[in-house]
C-alpha cells in the first residue's frame, strides 16, 4: 500500500488530460483487499488467498506492459510469498512473479 497508494493520490494533482490517460486500476484492484488482510498479524487462508487471486492478477496484468513501480511491487509480493508459512504453502496455487 505504501507504494500504490501514494502515486494513486499523485495522480490526482496532474491535469485533467493527463489523469484521464492514466488507469491505475491494476494497482487499486490489487491493494483493495489489504484492509482485511491487515485484521490479523498471523498469516492466514485470506492471506493465501490474496496471493492466489489478486497478486496474480496483479503479476499478469503488470507483465504485459511496463508499469510505473511494477518490479518494486512485485518483489514485495515475492517476499510475501516467501513469507508464507509451512503449514499455508500447500495452499498456494501462484508461488510469486520469478517462479509463475
Amino acid at each position: 500500500m505504501s507504494v500504490v497508494l501514494p502515486e494513486a493520490r499523485n495522480v490526482q494533482t496532474w491535469p485533467a488530460l493527463r489523469r484521464w490517460r492514466v488507469n491505475l486500476y491494476p494497482e487499486l484492484e490489487l491493494v483493495h483487499g489489504i484492509p482485511q488482510l491487515l485484521e490479523d498479524p498471523e498469516f492466514n487462508e485470506f492471506d493465501v488467498y490474496w496471493i492466489n487471486t489478486q497478486a496474480k492478477n496483479y503479476s499478469a496484468t503488470v507483465s504485459e506492459a511496463g508499469r510505473f513501480r511494477s518490479k518494486t511491487v512485485l518483489g514485495l509480493i515475492d517476499e510475501l510469498v516467501a513469507a508464507i508459512p509451512e503449514a499455508l504453502k500447500s495452499k498456494l496455487s501462484w508461488h510469486g512473479s520469478q517462479k509463475s
